[in-house]
């Protein structure tokens, strides 16, 4: 949970604190704060009430709001977005809202998709921003936050900001030379998804071919190369069970001697084939380039 990684370097208090998370959905993050800060005072906000019984339920949990957040008639100390931004279409002004109801001297904590290193977050549908670390602190700048702490690695294929209101509400535009940076990264990504693609279309001609991960990038890839055959995931949830109509299996149930893609970021792809091939050694891992 991303509060707890933090409390080292924030240096967040066991006392009294009031915190509200914005997008909470089923309260996974409110349900962890109660549990790590028990004497803090937690909030809940989202569109949908679907979940607001479940939320009001947890300890500590004192309302839920179904109201837009610049109508909330109070303010917090803490303010937290998991896996929010991204999908907001215009990021600075849905942040330029939230200064009214973040209490002198909060802070606001934020967790979106590392969109740098990460090309498989452009295929997300309903994605409707991306982030690199630089746009989005440019992001913040922009809405009027002055960004505290913007640790690198705290959770992989994620970014984490820390921010406070600043003096002045609002920074100067994009650069032209960030504009260029983001240009060439995506064009990159998109260079790099053709290719696994192409890559796995040689492969399927070839052999009866598997493609592990059943999340984004292997969903994708299946839907993309006609001929894959199953997929291969290590999560007991998801396995031993058709998924889009084909099967999907553990590492140790795989079929022998079968070719498997790995379409994941390369080094996580090397990763994972090192982790899984001393187990099936028959198995061929696929790495793209």
């Amino acid at each position: 949970m991303v509060l707890s990684k933090l409390k080292p370097l924030l240096h967040l208090p066991e006392t009294k604190r009031s915190l509200l998370d914005i997008g909470c959905g089923r309260g996974a993050m409110l349900h962890a704060a109660s549990k790590s800060f028990p004497k803090w005072k937690l909030w809940g906000q989202d569109f949908s009430r679907q979940h607001a019984s479940e939320v009001l339920g947890m300890p500590s949990v004192k309302a839920f709001f179904t109201c837009p957040v610049h109508e909330i008639e109070q303010s917090f100390d803490i303010i937290t977005m998991e896996h929010v931004l991204e999908h907001i279409k215009d990021p600075v002004a849905f942040l330029k809202e939230i200064h009214p109801v973040l209490a002198p001297g909060g802070v606001i904590i934020i967790q979106v998709p590392d969109c740098g290193v990460n090309p498989y977050m452009l295929l997300v549908a309903d994605h409707s921003s991306h982030f690199d670390a630089d746009t989005l602190q440019q992001v913040f700048e922009q809405a009027g936050f002055k960004v505290l702490v913007k640790p690198s690695n705290l959770v992989p294929k994620e970014l984490t900001i820390v921010a406070e209101s600043s003096q002045t509400h609002g920074g100067a535009g994009f650069s032209s030379t960030l504009y260029e940076s983001s240009r060439q990264k995506i064009t990159r990504h998109l260079s790099l998804l053709t290719n696994i693609r192409s890559f796995a279309e040689r492969l399927v001609k070839a052999a009866s071919l598997g493609v592990f991960g059943t999340s984004t990038a292997g969903i994708w890839l299946h839907s993309e190369v006609e001929g894959i055959s199953f997929y291969v995931d290590e999560d007991s949830k998801r396995t031993g069970k058709p998924l889009y109509g084909k099967m999907v299996y553990d590492v140790d149930s795989c079929p022998r001697d079968a070719d498997v893609i790995v379409p994941l970021v390369p080094e996580i792809a090397r990763q994972v084939a090192a982790r899984l091939q001393p187990r099936r050694p028959d198995l061929k891992f696929h790495l793209p380039d």
